[in-house]
């Protein structure tokens, strides 16, 4: 389950990379993707905000040119943050509606309103 967890943030960096068709190794990438994660928990801003776009910009110079900075920092957060707070919301959501199913429960949005009113 700890695999599953971190394989976002460790994959991310080599699937962005491959997004804007630059070569490089995949486990250089993971361990630089590695090091970015562990220095993060050391950030003093919430969440590593700010800090860990400029960390992977910084640390990803290394392949990616200086004119694609910005593209790939917008594509590292999208992978990292957002795209799988969706892909979380949805499973969650999914499993949540399955649970109160089983348990009898409706859930049709249309009686819930009828509760409130």
């Amino acid at each position: 389950m700890t695999g599953l967890c971190y394989a976002n943030k460790l994959l991310a960096g080599y699937v962005v990379l491959r997004a804007l068709h630059i070569e490089a190794q995949f486990a250089d990438v993971l361990a630089l993707q590695t090091l970015i994660t562990f220095l993060l928990y050391f950030a003093p801003t919430p969440g590593g905000s700010g800090v860990a776009e400029l960390m992977s910009a910084a640390v990803m110079s290394i392949y990616v040119p200086a004119e694609l900075i910005p593209s790939y920092t917008i594509l590292w957060r999208l992978v990292v943050s957002y795209l799988t707070m969706g892909v979380g919301s949805a499973v969650f959501w999914y499993m949540l509606r399955r649970r109160l199913g089983a348990a009898g429960v409706s859930t049709d949005l249309g009686a819930a309103e009828e509760l409130v009113v």
